[in-house]
């Protein structure tokens, strides 16, 4: 059973390198099924693959998490980790009162913000995550409470307080 389990797993990986991997970017995309088509985007999710062991060489995938995820342009701005690069052009944090209409266009999740932290502590950034999660642990403080969401250019608290997934983080 075990090394059934194993074989699937091995499988997926592979099939997520094929499906998903950008070799000219040197990214994982999101992919539209009805068409097959990678998307531009970049978001915290283009790296969730690195967690399941995907079958690239290491020196890409460091390379990878170098030139997007620790680029301040991009993913490691002042607040870690938005939902949508900050340099996207549909990057919005959202507003107190209104968080729902934009949670998926630029404010800090604790859960995807905890992913990142795992990718950097898998590829060895260690100087790097220890920096993300103070930042994060701060802006946590700063607010006082746990909150759904926090906004990526602020780090005010939005969203749900005491939310327990982000308790959970």
């Amino acid at each position: 059973m075990e090394a059934q389990a194993k074989t699937w797993g091995d499988n997926l990986a592979k099939r997520m390198v094929e499906v998903l991997y950008d070799e000219e970017a040197n990214l994982f995309r999101d992919v539209l099924v009805e068409t097959g088509e990678k998307l531009s985007i970049i978001t915290p999710a283009n790296f969730v693959p690195l967690l399941a062991e995907v079958p690239i060489a290491e020196e890409k995938a460091q390379a990878m998490i170098q030139t997007y995820l620790l680029d301040s342009t991009k993913l490691f701005g002042s607040v870690p980790f938005p939902s949508v690069a900050y340099d996207e052009p549909t990057y919005v944090p959202a507003k107190p009162g209104k968080p729902h209409d934009l949670t998926w266009r630029g404010p800090t999740w604790m859960p995807m913000a905890w992913m990142m932290l795992e990718v950097l502590r898998k590829y060895e950034f260690d100087t790097e995550r220890q920096r993300a999660a103070d930042r994060l642990y701060e802006l946590m403080i700063q607010d006082g409470e746990l909150h759904e969401l926090f906004n990526s250019q602020t780090g005010e608290g939005i969203g749900i307080p005491q939310l327990g997934w982000t308790a959970a983080i």
